[in-house]
């Protein structure tokens, strides 16, 4: 949706709300979209945080992984 609104000139998602959607869980759903779409796959800022967040649920779904 984002990147129609992008080349659309229309009022875009904002990053936050990307953000948000990440911390709660959505982060493999953005990195199979983000690589489907081409789509902040450049911008440094955005992909900083993105990876911070993605890989704290990394380090958390591996933690209880191997503590069950």
């Amino acid at each position: 949706v984002d990147k129609y609104k992008a080349t659309a000139q229309k009022r875009r998602i904002s990053e936050k709300n990307l953000h948000i959607f990440t911390a709660l869980g959505g982060w493999i759903g953005a990195i199979l979209g983000m690589q489907a779409f081409r789509h902040k796959t450049i911008k440094g800022k955005f992909l900083t945080r993105f990876w911070l967040v993605a890989g704290a649920w990394i380090v958390i779904s591996i933690i209880l992984l191997f503590s069950l």
